[in-house]
């Protein structure tokens, strides 16, 4: 999970690497990534391995909060790309 101020991620910060170990599916609990300090303006999620399924694979995300300083989320409404 990365984060930027600008939208092509030029210069873009850490919050979550799971690349040397898979991150546990959560079954339908929350996965909360604490920003570290970091703010920014866009949210990059990134996966490095897909789950396998019968004859694909699948990334299953079902939604993506940014919650800010006041406790919002400001994610809502925002818009998203794949």
């Amino acid at each position: 999970v990365e984060v930027s101020d600008d939208a092509d991620f030029k210069k873009a910060g850490v919050v979550a690497d799971r690349t040397e170990e898979d991150q546990p599916n959560p079954g339908v609990a929350a996965v909360e990534i604490a920003a570290k300090g970091q703010t920014a303006r866009y949210v990059r999620v990134t996966a490095t391995k897909l789950a396998p399924r019968q004859s694909d694979f699948i990334l299953a995300l079902a939604e993506l909060e940014v919650i800010d300083a006041d406790g919002k989320n400001a994610a809502a409404g925002a818009a998203v790309s794949a």
